[in-house]
């Protein structure tokens, strides 16, 4: 009799590929709480002039400054802008109008854009000179192509002093993030029979998209919208993978009272003494003086009768012992 091999037939068992379904979106209750995450925009990262151009249905914008970004310690330097319509994924079943996508090797920053409803804001007139370039039917306008070069134009265009994102969004503002790559498989354990197969991320963009859409000129909006048609999400983004969400800090809170504090007196030790020793002095005296003025007032001397009085009973008067002998 000789010994067998195992005689089972080996099994794989494949965890479910994960992703957010793009018709459905983003949302907290399907995101993890991210703990670490800090977004910051360096200050004064302005660009007073940027050149369009357009790639399909993407407006190009390429700032002459490039603008910047910091997640997590790493700075992103965002060379090339793309403003499209509309925006790639819904945030809590709401899709936003349009985007502005800031992207380099390593991060993808979207940040959401709707229509002003007439609210003002550092926001509303972000893309009035952009938009006020556009035009549908001309080839100046990135409406259509120039006739002679078979391109888009590369208009040049002022923004101004002030241009920056941080009139769009802060770090402190809520968003999502997640790696935008391709998922592949690995072996999670194998065992003679069995084996267990998981999904993770290849190396890819870090994506940040902001949770809540900022407000611009409506007119800018339908600018874009009548010089280019609409972007398809996969065109821009992947399937969404294990997304984790930065609440951020509230805004337009009313600021707190300020708690009243007394002051505090620092005394050294001699000081103190002689404190003490003061109110030891200023009592004994009062003590004294109360007790003198108690024994010379009226009070004290019916409280002594009253004793007398109380006790006279048991003295006998004079003359009646001899009478009761008698």
């Amino acid at each position: 009799m000789g010994g067998g091999g195992s005689k089972c037939t080996k099994r794989d068992f494949i965890d479910p590929k994960p992703s957010v379904d793009m018709n459905v979106g983003i949302t907290v209750a399907g995101s993890e709480g991210c703990k670490e995450c800090s977004l910051s925009f360096p200050l004064g990262n302005t660009a007073s002039e940027v050149v369009l151009t357009r790639e399909k249905n993407t407006i190009v914008i390429v700032p002459l400054s490039p603008l910047a970004a910091i997640f997590n310690g790493k700075q992103a330097v965002f060379t090339v802008l793309h403003l499209y319509h509309p925006a790639p994924l819904r945030v809590e079943g709401v899709q936003a109008d349009a985007v502005l996508e800031c992207r380099d090797q390593n991060i993808q920053l979207f940040i959401p854009i709707n229509k002003s409803a007439g609210e003002g804001g550092t926001s509303i007139d972000f893309l009035n000179m952009i938009a006020a370039q556009l035009n549908p039917s001309t080839s100046a306008g990135l409406g259509i192509v120039n006739k002679d070069t078979k391109m888009y134009d590369y208009p040049s265009v002022h923004t101004g002093a002030e241009w920056a994102l941080t009139r769009l969004v802060s770090g402190t503002d809520p968003y999502f993030t997640w790696v935008n790559s391709e998922l592949e498989q690995y072996t999670k354990l194998d065992l003679v029979c069995e084996r267990y197969i998981g999904w993770k991320s290849k190396t890819g963009a870090q994506v940040i998209y902001f949770q809540n859409p900022v407000s611009v000129s409506a007119e800018d909006v339908e600018a874009l919208i009548r010089t280019t048609g609409p972007v398809m999400p996969g065109d821009v983004l992947g399937a969404v993978q294990h997304p984790l969400y930065s609440a951020g800090e509230p805004n337009n809170c009313k600021p707190r009272s300020p708690k009243l504090k007394l002051p505090t007196i620092k005394m050294n030790k001699r000081f103190n003494d002689f404190i003490m020793f003061f109110l030891l002095f200023c009592g004994m005296l009062l003590a004294i003086v109360f007790a003198i003025a108690f024994v010379n007032s009226d009070v004290l001397k019916s409280f002594a009768a009253g004793l007398t009085r109380l006790f006279a009973w048991r003295t006998p008067r004079p003359g009646a012992e001899t009478s009761s002998a008698g």
